[in-house]
């Protein structure tokens, strides 16, 4: 079953599709109104239920599914947008940010967006990025850090503000680029992330200088930081060919190696820390 909800106005529509036959039900104005149609296949009628369910997205419907199982989706709002290499999103307390793609403005320039919803979906603010291309964020304690084409940036929800780190902190600049951004902890407490060649902790609110690295793969792939364990105590790095390396992150032995696993996917690496010590990576998928 499928539940969409016109927030602005109220309106329901509720699909299913039994066997062949997709069944549609929708609520305007306090009137239901039901509808049925047979096609030659289930695969068909699916089908027909996904287009319909896309239809009313773009026509501002949300769908909510809040016992929704595992590999399915919970919220689906639609937010449009030209661009979809980058998908970046983030939850807080109560809201979700989700980048973007908006349009070039006169002269070139490229504004992009960070959408602001509320729990059941709602539109609270558009917010314009100081950069194009949100690769990623991540939240990060009562901030989000985000990628922005490979420059690491914070936002405070709170204030509405961003700052430039690669402007805060103190480091030199190299061809190397930036990381990906990883979290720990239920609200984020400890993040990693890479910023020219130099790897970076943020730990109760501070920021400190983790280790330096140098990327020693072809062309010019970036330094990941792909995990960080849930006590924030080991950070995962691929930033050599076919190699994933397991660095202390903890004060006193910071960039220590503790192990290396040989033979990993050169790139779009997905990784996580299990809490028997134990630990896992194979490809991810990239949506593009």
């Amino acid at each position: 079953m499928k539940n969409l909800i016109n927030l602005s106005g109220g309106d329901r529509l509720n699909l299913r599709v039994e066997g062949q036959i997709l069944l549609s039900e929708s609520i305007k104005n306090g009137k239901t109104r039901q509808t049925q149609k047979e096609f030659v296949s289930i695969d068909e009628a699916q089908k027909a239920c996904v287009k319909k369910e896309w239809e009313s997205l773009k026509k501002g419907y949300v769908l909510q599914n809040g016992g929704a199982k595992a590999g399915e989706a919970s919220l689906h709002v639609y937010i449009g947008g030209g661009y979809t290499g980058a998908l970046a999103f983030a939850s807080t307390e109560g809201e979700l940010f989700v980048y973007k793609c908006g349009g070039y403005k006169e002269g070139g320039a490229l504004d992009d967006f960070l959408i602001r919803l509320d729990a059941s979906g709602a539109v609270k603010q558009q917010i314009v990025l100081p950069k194009p291309l949100a690769w990623q964020a991540e939240r990060a304690g009562e901030i989000l850090l985000l990628d922005l084409d490979h420059f690491i940036f914070k936002f405070d929800p709170k204030t509405g503000e961003f700052a430039d780190l690669s402007k805060e902190l103190n480091f030199k600049r190299n061809r190397e680029f930036t990381s990906r951004v990883c979290a720990a902890g239920a609200a984020g407490e400890t993040a990693a992330f890479a910023m020219f060649g130099q790897i970076f902790i943020l730990r109760d609110g501070e920021i400190s200088l983790l280790t330096q690295y140098k990327a020693e793969m072809k062309s010019s792939t970036p330094i990941f930081c792909i995990a960080l364990s849930a006590d924030g105590s080991r950070l995962a790095l691929c930033c050599k060919q076919n190699e994933i390396q397991i660095l202390s992150a903890l004060d006193g032995s910071c960039g220590k190696i503790l192990s290396e696993i040989k033979g990993a996917p050169a790139f779009w690496i997905k990784f996580a820390f299990y809490p028997t010590a134990r630990c896992s990576a194979k490809s991810a998928t990239r949506i593009s």
